[in-house]
C-alpha cells in the first residue's frame, strides 16, 4: 500500500510561483476550452510558462459579474491582507454579449443599460488593476440576427419563429464603449465586432449567432495572440519559425519567451543528472 501525503500549503504556494492567465466572462469565455476554443488554444500556447484559468459565467451581464468578483478572485490570495495579490496575473475581461440582450425579447432579464454598463466595466477593471493584474478587454463579436433567431426557435421547439434576442447594431455600440473604457484606463482592447466584420462572411465565425464557431474561435485566438505580443511583450511567446505556438507537433525548444519555463527540456537531462531547477 503507497500512502500519498498532500502538503496543501506548499501545494499552494507552488500554484501561486505560476504565472496565470485568468479568462474572465460569460459563456463565450466559459466554451472557450471546448474542443477547438480560443482558451484551449491560449493554454496550449502558455504550456508551462503559464496556468490559464477558466472563469467564464454563462449568461452573465457586467452587474453580476461585478457582484461576483470577490467569489472569482479573492481564492488567489498568498495570505490574508495581501493587496496586489493579482500581481503575476493577466486577465481577460469579456463581457457585453448579455449586456447587449434587448428589452421585450426573451433575454432581457440580462439587459445593463450602456452607461451602467460602461461604469461596471470602470470598476472590473480598477479592482484588477488595483490589485496588480494586468488585463485585456476583449469586446463583444457581431450577432447574426437571423442565425441566432433560428437558433432560439429550434431550442424552444415553437411553431413561429422567436424574434432574435440581441441586434446586431446594438451590439456594437457596447463593443464601442468597451473600446472606450479600456482606452480611458490604458488597457490594451481587441474589438471583436469591428475585426470579425472584416470578413464579408464573418456570420461563418458564429455557431448559432451568438457563439463562436470553430474558425471563430481561431480568429479570437489569434487576435489575444496577437495583442499580447504588441501591447504586453513580457507574455509574449514566439515561435522562432514564425510559426503558430499552439497545438500538436509544437516543439517547446523552438519556443521563445520572456516567461520561465518551468522544470527544463528533457533533452537537456541525462543519466548523470543529479538535480533540476525548478524554472529554465
Amino acid at each position: 500500500m503507497i500512502s500519498v501525503f498532500f502538503d496543501a500549503t506548499q501545494s499552494r504556494k507552488f500554484f501561486l510561483d505560476m504565472k496565470r492567465i485568468i479568462l474572465f466572462g460569460d459563456s463565450i469565455t466559459q466554451q472557450g476550452f471546448d474542443t477547438g476554443g480560443w482558451a484551449a488554444r491560449l493554454a496550449s500556447r502558455y504550456v508551462r510558462r503559464a496556468d490559464v484559468l477558466n472563469r467564464g459565467f454563462s449568461g452573465y451581464n457586467t452587474a453580476w459579474a461585478r457582484l461576483a468578483l470577490d467569489h472569482v478572485f479573492e481564492d488567489f490570495k498568498g495570505h490574508v491582507g495581501e493587496v496586489k495579490f493579482l500581481s503575476g496575473t493577466l486577465v481577460t475581461l469579456f463581457l457585453g454579449a448579455n449586456d447587449s440582450a434587448l428589452l421585450g425579447r426573451t433575454s432581457e432579464t440580462q439587459h445593463v443599460p450602456l452607461p451602467q454598463f460602461q461604469d461596471n466595466l470602470a470598476y472590473i477593471i480598477k479592482y484588477l488593476k488595483d490589485r496588480g493584474a494586468q488585463v485585456i478587454a476583449l469586446a463583444p463579436p457581431p450577432v447574426a440576427e437571423g442565425k441566432w433567431s433560428a437558433f432560439l426557435t429550434k431550442r424552444a421547439g415553437a411553431a413561429t419563429s422567436i424574434a432574435s434576442s440581441r441586434e446586431n447594431a446594438t451590439t456594437g455600440l457596447y463593443a464601442a464603449a468597451v473600446e472606450r473604457v479600456a482606452q480611458a484606463h490604458n488597457i490594451p482592447v481587441v474589438n471583436l465586432w469591428s475585426l470579425f466584420q472584416k470578413d464579408r462572411a464573418w456570420e461563418n465565425y458564429l455557431s448559432d449567432g451568438l457563439h463562436l464557431s470553430e474558425s471563430g474561435n481561431r480568429l479570437l485566438y489569434t487576435l489575444l495572440a496577437a495583442c499580447i505580443e504588441e501591447s504586453l511583450p513580457a507574455w509574449a511567446v514566439v515561435n522562432r519559425d514564425g510559426v503558430d505556438t499552439c497545438g500538436a507537433g509544437m516543439s517547446l525548444a523552438d519556443v521563445t519567451s520572456p516567461l520561465p519555463l518551468l522544470l527544463p527540456l528533457h533533452g537537456t537531462l541525462n543519466e548523470e543528472t543529479s538535480e533540476i531547477p525548478k524554472w529554465a
